[in-house]
């Protein structure tokens, strides 16, 4: 398949975000600075959360693979719809309110869920 048109800049764009994310993923997982390493949880309580997040930015890869796909387009319209919202509530949470009641139902309304339909367009896609 040839890219042709406007498809390269959207396949650029994919690709940067798909690189970038993963770098991102790495970093947060790896890097902390001096004074705060030593008691990473208390300083920063969503950095494996985060890392997760950051490395489901990568999933739009499948796109890359198969743009002439109608369920791969569909993914891509949908992952960010699905993905922020809930991204945004769960890293909310965790870093203000991780000692309240009813966390788990939550982290199923606004993570497990969209999660699970990410994967089940990603496989599909």
């Amino acid at each position: 398949m040839i890219i042709q048109g406007p498809e390269i800049y959207y396949a650029a764009s994919c690709l940067i975000l798909v690189v970038t994310s993963l770098f991102c993923a790495l970093v947060r997982y790896f890097h902390m600075c001096r004074p705060f390493d030593e008691e990473e949880t208390y300083f920063y309580p969503a950095r494996k959360l985060i890392t997760i997040i950051y490395a489901c930015f990568a999933l739009p890869v499948v796109w890359l693979f198969r743009m002439d796909s109608p369920d791969a387009c569909l993914f891509m319209r949908v992952f960010l719809v699905l993905l922020l919202p809930g991204a945004g509530v769960l890293s909310f949470r965790r870093f203000f309110f991780s000692k309240t009641r009813h966390r788990r139902l939550i982290f199923v309304l606004s993570g497990i869920i969209p999660l699970a339909i990410m994967l089940a367009c990603w496989i599909y896609g």
